[in-house]
């Protein structure tokens, strides 16, 4: 009974959370995010019969993929699918942040600060526009961390089906970004560790052959479709190689991270992964806490880093219960809840903007032409940038393989974009000139017979002063806070919209 009495309000508190604070909901007049808009151009190229990575190019995992080839079905203009899966997902997290509050205080106590947990994670900066790889995988990542902390605090590890299905989880999440795993390598080592102390080994690895299972099953209905199509090379090189040799240490503007900045981001993982040993924890949570938090900072020291990747940070949210359940006042801890809760909703970026009709969605009229043209054979393509959300709102499809900019150089793009502008077969060209990583100055109207039809300006994204994650944000990039205050980016986005010419080129 006290199950379903948990169950309805967290639903709930996830279908508004989502629909407030997330782009793909039906209140946004479209979704911004230029990694969302690739997601679902590609799910929609799958829909109509082409292959992953070998006909279509992105180094994100296929199971992020699938999933917007499920919700391309369900609406191809629309991230409505997307909007339904982020509540599942949404709602995931909240039934595991309020099972992991339980191992440290009581049921009402817990359900606050779960609503809290929740409120603070959903408006924060990190969730950027919603619906990256972060926010779709915090569920199975905060389980995971919920059964190591139960079993450090408790002894108890996960049932067969728990395991299997913890696993199966995993190996979405390894097919889908394997670097947000880090925390699950943790987890293993403290269980190991937690196991040997206790002489219940046996029984762990037991366990984890449940996980194995459920991981396996994954990994073998995800490496089916490529044996089936025949491009398990492709799935190699797009997935593993691009990632780990060509996705370099580069910040979004391309410049290099200076010789220093390695020895910062060090010292940075062990300064916070040692915050964790002085809370007031038992030594064996305290163990599984640290080495899950570090495991999971040391990605931000091996790996490049963006805003939205901080977002899986927040898995570790829940434990500030802890803390919380140590203030005897009711009235104190209600207070404080309204409080932060207030300051969280006024500071999220997406609702205020959407509110104060700052909202970006320059791009809106260039779809408005592109829909206006009644040609059934007409093609766009994003040329040189990243992808600015037209084939979302006009149900077009990429024409090429390469038809948006990563963040990293890659030949074989300029190549096929150029020889694909050179033909002229683009009735239409959509550029964002202002994007960090555009390969030079490039104006297709005077070299390759189109003409410019539309310009619009998007204000750039801003932060709140509110927020007080301007100083993270900075660090995850190669240049210095001090660079960014004396350098500060330019304050617009100009997006351009050319047509090819009526009469042919001589």
């Amino acid at each position: 009974m006290k199950g379903c009495k948990t169950t309805l309000p967290l639903l709930l508190l996830a279908a508004l959370l989502i629909t407030l604070f997330s782009c793909c909901s039906w209140i946004y007049p479209l979704q911004p995010h230029d990694d969302a808009n690739w997601f679902m151009a590609i799910g929609k190229s799958m829909l109509s019969g082409k292959l992953l990575y070998t006909e279509i190019h992105d180094q994100k995992g296929p199971v992020i993929f699938f999933l917007h080839e499920w919700a391309a079905a369900l609406s191809s203009r629309t991230f409505f699918g997307i909007y339904l899966l982020e509540i599942l997902c949404c709602f995931g997290f909240l039934s595991a942040s309020y099972r992991l509050m339980r191992l440290f205080a009581g049921h009402g106590i817990s359900l606050l600060a779960t609503c809290m947990a929740g409120v603070l994670t959903y408006t924060c900066d990190f969730m950027f526009f919603g619906d990256t790889a972060e926010e779709l995988t915090l569920p199975v990542l905060l389980f995971v961390l919920y059964k190591t902390l139960r079993y450090a605090k408790l002894g108890e590890l996960p049932k067969a089906w728990e395991a299997a299905l913890l696993g199966a989880g995993m190996g979405a999440v390894f097919w889908t970004k394997f670097t947000l795993l880090a925390l699950c390598v943790g987890a293993l080592t403290a269980l190991l560790i937690l196991a040997w102390r206790r002489k219940e080994t046996t029984l762990l690895l037991r366990c984890l052959a449940w996980v194995v299972a459920g991981v396996a099953g994954v990994t073998a209905c995800v490496l089916m479709y490529f044996v089936v199509h025949g491009n398990m090379q492709d799935l190699y090189y797009s997935y593993f190689h691009f990632n780990l040799f060509r996705y370099v240490d580069a910040g979004n503007t391309g410049v290099y991270a200076t010789w220093w900045f390695a020895p910062l981001k060090w010292a940075g993982w062990a300064l916070l992964t040692g915050a964790v040993l002085p809370w007031r924890m038992s030594r064996d949570v305290k163990l599984a806490v640290a080495a899950c938090w570090g495991a999971q900072l040391l990605t931000f020291v091996l790996f490049r880093v963006f805003i939205y990747y901080f977002l899986i940070l927040y898995v570790f949210l829940p434990l500030v219960i802890y803390f919380v359940r140590r203030v005897r006042s009711r009235s104190a801890i209600a207070a404080c809840a309204t409080v932060l809760t207030a300051f969280a909703v006024c500071t999220n970026y997406n609702l205020m903007t959407l509110l104060s009709n700052c909202f970006p969605k320059a791009v809106l009229p260039l779809a408005e032409i592109v829909n206006a043209d009644k040609d059934p054979e007409k093609q766009v393509l994003t040329i040189r940038s990243y992808d600015t959300g037209i084939y979302t709102l006009t149900d077009c499809l990429p024409p090429i393989k390469y038809f948006v900019t990563p963040n990293a150089y890659v030949e074989e793009l300029v190549t096929e974009q150029t020889a694909y502008l050179e033909s002229r077969q683009a009735k239409y060209l959509v550029m964002k000139t202002e994007e960090p990583i555009c390969y030079g100055t490039f104006h297709p109207d005077l070299k390759h017979g189109y003409d410019l039809v539309c310009e619009t300006v998007n204000p750039r994204r801003v932060e709140f002063l509110l927020h007080p994650l301007q100083f993270l944000w900075t660090l995850g990039y190669t240049r210095t806070f001090i660079e960014s205050f004396y350098t500060p980016e330019q304050e617009s986005v100009t997006y351009r919209l050319y047509r090819r010419k009526q009469a042919p080129m001589n």
